[in-house]
């Protein structure tokens, strides 16, 4: 946030591995036991989670000088 980005940016290489949400929700629900924000969410909580974080950010996700879109 903030600057963190064009901080990066001026010392270093940075990518953003633009995963599908879905891929995300799929992994963070089979391990939400062991993550603090998730632990009480079902799928589709973890979905909105993912979803309403992803918005907030991506704006600055989108800063970094490498996009990789993984298969």
């Amino acid at each position: 946030y903030n600057d963190n980005m064009e901080y990066m940016n001026e010392r270093g290489i940075t990518i953003f591995l633009n995963t599908d949400l879905e891929i995300i929700t799929n992994r963070l629900q089979h391990d939400r036991q062991k993550r603090p924000l998730i632990h009480g969410l079902n799928r589709d909580e973890i979905r909105a989670y993912v979803m309403a974080h992803f918005k907030q950010r991506e704006s600055f996700y989108q800063l970094a000088q490498q996009i990789i879109v993984p298969e």
